[in-house]
């Protein structure tokens, strides 16, 4: 099942030919957690720098909440 993923403009990721878009998505955090993942290019992301990017106050459990947003990608 081949995977397109834009990051030009707005992000678009296309399944098969098809627009996923709404839920399928994710909300602002899943996105930009796949937009950091896809930039990566197969390689390993620390959790560290993900906190960094994704939240502006640490969560109280910053390795935790990397895990959960991860699932929900």
């Amino acid at each position: 099942m081949p995977v397109r993923i834009r990051l030009l403009g707005p992000l678009t990721v296309e399944r098969d030919g098809t627009e996923l878009t709404g839920p399928a998505l994710g909300g602002v955090r899943e996105r930009r957690l796949l937009a950091i993942l896809a930039l990566a290019s197969g390689d390993v992301v620390a959790k560290d720098v993900i906190i960094e990017r994704l939240w502006d106050q640490l969560p109280k459990h910053p390795a935790a909440a990397v895990d959960t947003a991860v699932s929900l990608a």
